[in-house]
């Protein structure tokens, strides 16, 4: 068993260890999330292109509640520069 002395002398390596390890974890985790975006193949009805992201989604989402907001407050509808949205 080790000292207390000897603990923290390698204190340092364990913790840099322990951030690579998050690090990678985190990595790993926004990997398969941007896979999920990927395969549900949604749309950003405002580019017109597939999310395939988390930023992508945060981007949609942003937008998304803008418009809402403004809608709510009787402003002009926010979908009117999307190019997949008609206007009658």
């Amino acid at each position: 068993m080790a000292s207390p002395g000897e603990r923290e002398k390698h204190a340092p390596d364990r913790d840099a260890a322990l951030d690579a390890a998050r690090r990678e974890e985190r990595l790993s985790a926004e990997k398969e999330m941007d896979e999920l975006f990927c395969d549900v193949g949604m749309v950003n009805p405002y580019t017109n292109e597939v999310i395939r992201s988390k930023a992508d989604f945060l981007i949609w989402k942003k937008r998304f509640q803008e418009d809402s907001d403004s809608a709510l407050n009787g402003e002009p509808d926010g979908m009117k520069d999307s190019p997949v949205t008609e206007r009658s």
